[in-house]
This record gives C-alpha cells, sequence and structure tokens, in this order.
C-alpha cells in the first residue's frame, strides 16, 4: 500500500470514529419532558372564537410538531417553539405536541367573551328620545330581563348587532339583567330623571323631560284647612266668580300630611271638582315621601306617574 492510500485510509478510519463517537454522545443527551407554557406547565387553555393565544414550548429535543383532536372547535400550529392556537367555535378539543419519543396534551376551551354591558349605570330623560346601550359577549343566545313593576321603559335587544334599544316613559329606575349561555351575567342601572326641579306647589306628570311643561293641576290658588288637607284650584276664582262661563278645576287632598319622614309611604285620597275627564282619577293613592322641604315647609308625594307638592304640619 503507498503512502497515500495509507494516509487516506488512515483519515476515513478516523472520520467514522469521530462520528461513532459523536453519536455516542448524542445518544448520552437526556430528551427532557415537553413543557407547554413559560413559566408553568400549561393543561388546559380558554380562549374566545376568532381569537388567537400563542404559547411557548420546550423540552424534547427542540423540534415540535401539533396535532388536534376536532379541527372544527380550534385551529393549532407551530412555528418554531411557538404553538399557536385559534378559537373557532364553542367547545373543547385537545391538542397533543409531540418531540423525539415525548408527549404533551392541551386541553383547549373555546368558551364565549365575557359578558358585559358598555356602561354600568345611565341616566336618561323621560320621553325625550330613544338611547342606545351596547352588549357584547355571552355567546349567540343571550337573555335579557328587567325589573320594572311600574313599566316606565320599553327596550328591544337586536342580537345580531349586539345594541339595546330603550325608550323611558316616567321618571324611576329599572335594574336590566343579561346573562350568557353560560350562566354569567351582567346588570345595567338605568335611572329616568325628569331634567328640572318643582318649584311651586301643584300635580306634575313623570312622562316629560321637564316638570315646568307638565303640570297636571296648576295651583293658582290653595286653601289648607287644618285637620283635614288642602284643595289646589287652578283659578283665583274657584267657583267662576262672576264669568258664569267658566269652569275652574279642584282637586281636594286628604288628609294632611303631619310630621313626615323621607322614604315613608302615606294613604292619600284624592277627589277632583269641576274637571270632566281629570288626567289624574279621584281614589285613593299610595303615595312615597320623595324630599321634604323645611325652608318652605313643603312635601312633595311620588307616585309612578305623578308628584305632589303640598304643605305639611308638625304637631
Amino acid at each position: 500500500m503507498t503512502t497515500k492510500a495509507t494516509t487516506l485510509y488512515t483519515s476515513l478510519v478516523a472520520l467514522l470514529l469521530f462520528s461513532f463517537q459523536s453519536c455516542k454522545e448524542e445518544d448520552k443527551t437526556p430528551i427532557s419532558d415537553i413543557k407547554i407554557g413559560k413559566e408553568e406547565m400549561l393543561k388546559e387553555v380558554a380562549l374566545n372564537r376568532q381569537t388567537e393565544r400563542k404559547i411557548l414550548l420546550s423540552g424534547g429535543n427542540g423540534k415540535f410538531r401539533v396535532n388536534v383532536e376536532d379541527s372544527r372547535i380550534a385551529s393549532v400550529s407551530i412555528s418554531r417553539d411557538t404553538l399557536r392556537v385559534k378559537g373557532l367555535f364553542e367547545g373543547e378539543t385537545f391538542a397533543t405536541v409531540t418531540s423525539h419519543d415525548k408527549r404533551a396534551r392541551l386541553k383547549i376551551s373555546v368558551v364565549p367573551p365575557t359578558l358585559g354591558f358598555s356602561h354600568d349605570s345611565i341616566v336618561v330623560y323621560p320621553k325625550d328620545q330613544i338611547f342606545y346601550v351596547s352588549l357584547a359577549g355571552g355567546g349567540e343566545n343571550v337573555t335579557l330581563k328587567k325589573v320594572d313593576p311600574h313599566n316606565i321603559l320599553s327596550m328591544r335587544w337586536n342580537g345580531r348587532t349586539g345594541i339595546l334599544e330603550m325608550h323611558a316613559h316616567y321618571e324611576g329606575a329599572v335594574d336590566i339583567t343579561a346573562t350568557g349561555e353560560n350562566g354569567t351575567e351582567a346588570k345595567l342601572h338605568v335611572k329616568v330623571k325628569v331634567a328640572d326641579e318643582i318649584i311651586e306647589p301643584g300635580v306634575y306628570g313623570t312622562d316629560r323631560k321637564y316638570y315646568s311643561s307638565n303640570e297636571i293641576m296648576r295651583c293658582v290658588m290653595m286653601v289648607e284647612k287644618e285637620g283635614f288637607g288642602v284643595t289646589m284650584h287652578n283659578s283665583a276664582r274657584p267657583y267662576g266668580g262672576w264669568i258664569t262661563t267658566y269652569n275652574g278645576a279642584s282637586l281636594q287632598i286628604t288628609p294632611e300630611v303631619i310630621n313626615p319622614k323621607l322614604g315613608d309611604i302615606i294613604e292619600v285620597d284624592l277627589l277632583n271638582k269641576g274637571n270632566e275627564e281629570p288626567i289624574i282619577a279621584s281614589g285613593k293613592y299610595s303615595l312615597t315621601i320623595e324630599e321634604i322641604r323645611e325652608k318652605t315647609g313643603t312635601v312633595i308625594l311620588r307616585h309612578p306617574r305623578f308628584k305632589v307638592h303640598i304643605p305639611y304640619y308638625t304637631r
């Protein structure tokens, strides 16, 4: 064998020995378990439709593959050491990540977005205009309920656009609860408030933006009778005076309001006189003491449809 051939043979043997040794050392390198997640090992991930999560992978031999059991619910892919999960439809499925002879399993839950109104509470005026509030999340089948015993608010829900349309009819408050497919709830408080304040004694409706343009009984003259109550007249000549063609209207309110306490409910009798078609029918009413004005010695009594501003007495 020539010197040149000997040298070539020696080089080939050395290369084979080096390759064999490298393979042995590589075989001795331990393959760690696959870790899904940067800090903690994730067993489950939750996301909404059309949203994507990126999750860091480690372990194995650094080369990863993934498959998903139900591709209708979620899609999965891997870019180097990053797992991408995208929600497609509400439900649950599993993804399996493999690397070398290691395997890890991840539960994927596609859930409806968190249910919520665009506002926690709003203040609106009666008969002013239609107003809108958006509602997001909760899935396709969201139900709405309102606590509105006096029917002061009408509403219409458009699930396709996520818009709740509301129209206020009277002053008051309404609580609306939205319930999503998974039972989660969101609440909205609606306060319907007249824009101005009651100044003069009288009876005022609560179904317009301003009290000043909504006097049910304009009190031009008031007669107070101790131990009885008050009578409001809408004319300075309550019985027609010398004008025989005029028929004044009056409203009698009994009994007197004595030592009122804020929030108390009192029973009063209303009696219309000289008004053939009164807005408020004669009869017995339960009225709430809404405001006590010590400076003027008057009290405001609230009914869902009207308010009464009259004197009170202390004994």
